[in-house]
């Protein structure tokens, strides 16, 4: 569906961009500024011939350069703010820089235009900052206004709208919700908020969301006038409150869960395992994009529990498998849990810390494959008696009657030589075997640990296929 425009405001200290969005939005936000310059990127939404459109407004200010540069970012197109009796400032050709830097396009608002400047030197200036404006050699958009009078108001937001419509703006209100952090403050009373834009999706109290290394369970929402409100889509500006830790300004944020710390999961565990008696096991799943994570968290939590357990999807991220992933397990003492990925890679210092520690981690890019490894695992990790599993993630056909020779990799405990084994399939017994001979690195050995891969041969009359799991009793 089409998405409402995000327009940056941008330009030199004091041409007027605060008072233009005053007359924008009709609300005197400029007289209770700090020392007559805005000091935080603000959001505002307003409604204009039936359509929505949302306004980030930057600081000019020097000293506000770095948020200057994210409110272009994430905008859609941008407003350039020219003052006509002061024209092309150095600030002004800095904000055209990033908007070229970024590839942001833009219009130009000549502002103050009831002192009865002439606009000729503001045209010239730009001239000679690279912007040629239409009917003066260029195609760059331009309108006169006043934010005083409201004269030219309304003729600039059409000219938005038409900008806006040749971009192709999309949304879809049920794919997973993304945006940016504009800024976070702390408040004495309401502790951390954020103030934040929506682009894609639709963001609910109630969601779990991660902004940078900070996340939350949403605990409220407002929209730009700070009024509560239950959710709201893509381009809307909002209120998130629910932080405990402060997420950073120019932050992404999407669905996702943060880890409690370590003291908190470990007395989580301990008293799940008191209280219950079950059997806890704790998931983070790592996946290459946001929608990616959706759905693996969606498959994943789907899966039907082993009878005792617990299981827990204690974090969410996007990205690959790191050390720092299988550091959350040895932080907390979990005794049972594995890292599983979709369509990432775990990194080596990731598989020598899991290997130590003898975390499982499980990884595939399809996710038929990835939810029926963490079956077998979950199952795995519940089987009494068994004391290591294998699984098999290849075949290399047969040496002899019921001899199968077999590429896999050992995701609990250990693969002994000569032990006996069952053969499970999506949890069911399928038949009994015992280990012929065993190989890591094409030389014969007599264990392999968990968490690496192996050959062996194994000797069933049962039919093995990949994805089975070699279980030793």
């Amino acid at each position: 569906m089409k998405r409402p425009p995000i327009i940056a405001v941008v330009g030199h200290v004091d041409h007027g961009k605060t008072t233009l969005l005053d007359a924008i939005r009709k609300a005197d936000v400029a007289a209770g500024e700090a020392g007559g310059i805005t000091q935080s990127i603000g959001a505002y939404e307003i409604v204009h011939s039936g359509e929505r459109m949302t306004f980030i407004d930057t600081p000019g200010h020097e000293a506000f350069m770095a948020m200057r540069r994210r409110g272009a970012s994430i905008a859609d197109l941008a407003i350039v703010v020219v003052a006509v009796d002061e024209g092309v400032q150095e600030q002004t050709k800095e904000a055209i820089a990033i908007l070229t830097e970024t590839g942001t396009p833009y219009v130009v608002a000549l502002t103050k235009a009831d002192r009865g400047s002439n606009l000729d030197k503001a045209k010239n200036d730009l001239m000679q900052a690279g912007v040629l404006l239409e009917g003066y050699g260029g195609s760059t958009s331009w309108q006169a206004v006043s934010g005083k009078t409201g004269e030219g108001v309304a003729d600039l937001l059409d000219l938005l709208l038409l900008v806006a419509d040749t971009l192709g703006l999309e949304c879809d209100p049920s794919s997973p919700v993304s945006g940016f952090v504009l800024e976070a403050k702390k408040d004495a009373k309401r502790g951390v908020v954020v103030h934040a834009v929506v682009t894609d999706g639709t963001l609910r109290v109630g969601m779990d969301i991660v902004a940078g290394k900070a996340g939350t369970r949403v605990r409220s929402l407002e929209d730009g006038n700070r009024a509560r409100i239950d959710s709201c889509t893509a381009s809307a500006p909002v209120v998130i409150g629910g932080f405990k830790d402060m997420p950073a300004a120019g932050d992404a944020f999407g669905p996702g869960i943060v880890a409690p710390t370590p003291h908190a999961a470990r007395q989580n565990r301990e008293r799940l395992v008191h209280e219950e008696g079950v059997t806890a096991i704790n998931i983070i799943i790592k996946a290459d994009s946001h929608g990616a994570l959706e759905a693996a968290s969606q498959a994943i939590r789907g899966i039907a529990r082993p009878e005792g357990t617990l299981v827990r999807i204690v974090s969410e991220g996007v990205g690959d498998i790191t050390d720092g992933d299988v550091q959350w397990f040895v932080a907390t003492e979990s005794e049972r849990g594995m890292v599983v990925g979709f369509n990432v890679s775990a990194t080596k210092p990731a598989e020598t810390m899991a290997k130590t520690n003898r975390i499982a981690i499980v990884a595939s890019p399809i996710i038929y494959d990835l939810v029926r490894a963490v079956e077998g695992a979950l199952k795995s990790m519940t089987k009494a008696g068994a004391s290591g599993d294998l699984q098999v993630l290849a075949l290399f056909g047969m040496k002899g009657r019921g001899e199968h020779v077999i590429g896999g990799k050992v995701v609990m405990g250990e693969m002994k030589n000569e032990a006996v084994v069952r053969v499970e399939r999506e949890g069911e017994e399928i038949g009994t075997g015992a280990i012929a001979s065993l190989q890591s690195g094409k030389k014969p050995v007599e264990s392999v640990e968990e968490g690496s891969e192996c050959g062996l041969m194994v000797k069933s009359e049962c039919d093995i296929k990949v994805g089975d799991h070699i279980i030793i009793r």
